[in-house]
């Protein structure tokens, strides 16, 4: 497992133990740092490629 994967779980257990009160928009932040970190890289390479084509 990840440290973010880690660290989200804690999130969970603390927030459904009541210790913290955040949102759960914060506490699943973590899970959502892959899937944002991956859309980011493909449309960056995606966005490379076409101007890179454009060039030629």
């Amino acid at each position: 497992m990840s440290f973010l994967s880690v660290l989200g779980l804690i999130f969970i257990v603390l927030k459904l133990l009541g210790v913290i009160t955040w949102s759960w928009w914060i506490v699943l932040a973590p899970l959502y740092f892959g899937l944002v970190l991956t859309i980011l890289l493909f449309l960056g390479v995606t966005g490379w490629v076409f101007l890179k084509g454009d060039k030629q």
